[in-house]
């Protein structure tokens, strides 16, 4: 994995090289379309007010495109849709993205909303499966052809291999990757820019991604380690959650600079981004060569050349990804609440704390007793804490699926448990080592979630 990454730099040191003696007429003009088109496709990955960063950024990066002339109908946003108008909002109806910002949410055309936030449904919108859409949201799917170019915006939470979704399942590596590869067999487009925030977003990509299909991914962090949320804590006032991710603030927040220049390549904003994200590394994946493309050749050129919805702010406050639950209620109790609303904060706490328990209990068993049996897997998988550094590939991730469901079903939900996820990584290493793994351990699974009490919801 360590060389990966440093093939990666090296990669991107060439390109920089090329760049620092390039002139404006040496890149391609990719802004200039006589038959082509720029799909824009976001989607927000979670639901909840502890999520409430993601349908923030999600929101912004709409306006962004909408700001820089992206055709509405050529944008597609999934989003679960029920931060902007809940109860803990203390401006219904708006979103900001920074403290004391401007409303990012506006006039945002949501096309797929609620139970429609489904896996099935983004890899059907992605590779233009309108026949599959019809009846559901908007119907709209990227209608793109070999002269297009398509942005893909996705975040949400995610753990070695998997990226969540609000239905409750989560989109593997796997899942994606091939999604892509039919994609390009089909000429679906001429090139293709994704931005993936999520922790361990790396490991959806890394060798995965062809470095030949004009595709090129841009991650929040590497596949070991997890993504950042930012303007948390007291930064947020009332909002008593994280208004961002550190990733994507980051990017929208360089938007000016991107755009101030048509021709300002891809790899000159990673170079940014990279520089300023300092709590993970941000790294790209797939065809390097799409990155000496402009930025604006998937987003388009705002006439004004201005983002007149966020500007750079100092980001104080920066909280792990897998922390968010946790940020609203340690805020909450600084605050000055009346006696029924520290009740409920102080029975979430004790709850959190009763799954946080249990969780563990459950992990450490099925651990236990999966090494016990097979004592070679702890020297090459690691532990739940410390978990080896390995890499899922195409046949690994059936039986990573098999483990994850079966724990889902058997035991307790994972898809929005942060902390559960964060148990996740050694399971993936298990199916590493052995892709068989599943089918010998699923008695194990069903046995001990079978004697767990899962601790009572909130009434």
């Amino acid at each position: 994995m360590a060389n990966m990454e440093m093939l990666s730099i090296a990669l991107l040191s060439l390109l920089a090289a090329v760049g620092s003696r390039a002139t404006s007429n040496d890149i391609p003009d990719d802004n200039t379309y006589v038959y082509g088109q720029q799909w824009v496709l976001l989607v927000a990955g979670t639901k909840g007010w502890s999520s409430y960063r993601h349908q923030a950024d999600i929101a912004h990066s709409y306006q962004i495109a909408i700001n820089n002339g992206i055709p509405g109908e050529n944008i597609i946003v999934m989003m679960y849709n029920d931060v902007v108008n809940s109860t803990k909002n203390p401006a219904p109806g708006t979103m900001i993205n920074q403290p004391d910002g401007q409303d990012v949410y506006g006039d945002i055309i949501i096309d797929y909303s609620g139970e429609d936030v489904t896996v099935e449904n983004f890899i059907k919108i992605l590779t233009g499966d309108s026949d599959g859409m019809k009846g559901i949201g908007s119907g709209k799917v990227i209608e793109s052809t070999m002269f297009d170019n398509v942005f893909v915006n996705l975040e949400s939470l995610g753990v070695n291999g998997l990226v969540v979704f609000p239905s409750g399942e989560f989109l593997y590596g796997d899942q994606l990757n091939s999604a892509l590869e039919e994609m390009s067999n089909n000429y679906k487009f001429k090139k293709m820019l994704i931005y993936l925030d999520s922790s361990n977003s790396g490991s959806m990509f890394d060798g995965q991604l062809p470095s030949d299909k004009k595709i090129l991914a841009m991650t929040a962090s590497n596949p070991r380690e997890g993504s950042y949320a930012c303007y948390c804590g007291e930064e947020s006032g009332e909002y008593r959650t994280c208004l961002g991710n550190l990733f994507s603030t980051t990017w929208m927040e360089n938007i000016n600079k991107s755009l101030s220049d048509k021709r300002r390549a891809i790899y000159k904003d990673y170079e940014d981004i990279r520089t300023a994200v300092t709590w993970s590394n941000v790294m790209m994946y797939g065809d390097f060569g799409v990155s000496l493309s402009p930025f604006s050749a998937f987003m388009g050129n705002p006439s004004d050349k201005i983002s007149h919805y966020i500007n750079y702010s100092p980001k104080q406050n920066v909280e792990s990804s897998k922390e968010g639950a946790s940020i609203s209620i340690d805020v909450g109790l600084k605050k000055k609440l009346d006696v029924s609303e520290r009740l409920q904060l102080q029975k979430q706490i004790l709850y959190n704390r009763k799954m946080r328990l249990t969780v563990d209990k459950v992990f450490r068993q099925i651990y236990k007793k999966v090494v016990k049996e097979w004592p070679e897997l702890a020297d090459k998988a690691g532990d739940i804490q410390n978990p080896a550094v390995l890499q899922l590939t195409a046949n690994d991730y059936p039986c990573y699926r098999s483990i994850v469901n079966r724990i889902s079903s058997k035991c307790f939900f994972i898809d929005q448990d942060t902390y559960a996820l964060s148990q996740l990584p050694v399971f993936a290493n298990f199916c590493v080592i052995d892709n068989e793994i599943d089918s010998k351990i699923a008695q194990t699974i069903d046995d001990i979630c079978s004697k767990v009490k899962i601790p009572k919801h909130l009434e």
